[in-house]
């Protein structure tokens, strides 16, 4: 079954992207990221694998790539700092890495599918101070613009692995 705090997000195939925290879906061996087909079966060869929990997912409107962040530091076999971008359809890790040195809880595309929102317990982001958010380049996994700490809400102790999602967000004020 599914764990703790599952998250869903669909293409506009009918397919199911699920992250959370669990060991297995419908009985079948897949580690905390799994993709359901649009007739409701496991998708045999899409087992991205991260190491730990994951978090958050976007995916963009062509549904070509989708974006996951969590607790992990690994997903494909590749190393990924908590946050890494996936080929929707085989599930491998695309180069893009911008990496965080603490887990992403929230990610929200922009309307134009160019900046990726990232939230969560960091202090960094591609090796640049960008504490609790940071809007990152969709394409090439750099830094977009820096928010300044004014305009941002956020705890910097993470959450229970348990909290319910809306209270691990950053929040934009005014």
């Amino acid at each position: 079954g599914l764990g703790v705090g599952t998250h869903i997000e669909t293409d506009d195939d009918g397919n199911w992207y699920l992250g959370g925290d669990f060991t297995q879906v419908d009985g079948v061996p897949r580690r905390n990221l799994a993709r359901v087909l649009a007739d409701f079966t496991l998708d045999p060869d899409w087992a991205p694998d991260p190491n730990y929990d994951v978090t958050s997912l976007a995916i963009n409107s062509d549904g070509k790539f989708l974006y996951v962040g969590g607790w992990f530091t690994t997903i494909g076999g590749q190393d990924r700092g908590h946050i890494a971008a996936l080929s929707a359809a085989t599930g491998v890790p695309t180069a893009w890495n911008p990496g965080t040195d603490g887990t992403v809880y929230t990610l929200a595309l922009s309307a134009d599918d160019r900046t990726l929102y990232a939230g969560g317990g960091f202090d960094f982001v591609g090796g640049q101070a960008h504490i609790y958010i940071d809007e990152i380049n969709a394409s090439y996994g750099k830094h977009a613009i820096h928010l300044a700490s004014s305009d941002i809400v956020c705890r910097k102790d993470p959450p229970p692995r348990n909290e319910p999602a809306w209270r691990k967000t950053a929040l934009l004020t005014g």
